[in-house]
């Protein structure tokens, strides 16, 4: 009688830290706030996760355009504004290729303007026939001369250059 109650009280402290273990990593994944994200062709939607757990409320939207090779050419992204349900403008990159270089065109959107004019910045990729990147520019806008500005390079060779030096 003695031996079969402690078999049993075996089997129920190993049942209850099984049952621990599992209930206690399903109550751990449920409180890091991950994203959801719902992509279908040319648009790719990203949901939160309520407190519950239960809901998933929508939080970025992004719309891709693409040309006959398939390369992305523009990237639109929206924020959801729960008050109003809709999707407002958040930003804008525009992709274009050239020969030997990738430029990458970035805006916010300004709601007075209605148009994607505020933070304007551009990224030029000198690039080599492998694809690989040898070179980059950051540039912003400049609205008083109109004219875009330099204000950061990073020349890929001197940099590995620089490195098997040291």
């Amino acid at each position: 009688m003695k031996k079969s109650f402690m078999s049993i009280s075996m089997l129920i402290v190993s049942v209850s830290m099984v049952a621990m273990l599992l209930f206690g990593s399903v109550a751990q994944a449920q409180q890091t706030k991950g994203f959801v994200y719902d992509k279908k062709e040319n648009v790719e939607v990203v949901f939160l996760p309520d407190q519950t757990g239960r809901y998933l409320t929508p939080k970025l939207k992004y719309e891709f355009a693409c040309d006959e090779a398939g390369q992305v050419v523009a990237k639109n992204a929206y924020l959801w504004n729960a008050t109003s349900s809709e999707w407002m403008p958040y930003y804008r990159m525009d992709y274009t290729f050239t020969s030997g270089q990738q430029i990458i065109d970035y805006g916010v959107w300004n709601q007075e303007t209605g148009g994607y004019s505020m933070n304007t910045q551009r990224v030029v990729y000198e690039i080599d026939v492998t694809q690989e990147v040898l070179a980059c520019e950051y540039y912003k806008w400049n609205p008083t001369v109109e004219s875009w500005e330099v204000y950061q390079q990073l020349r890929l060779i001197e940099l590995l250059a620089d490195q098997a030096g040291e």
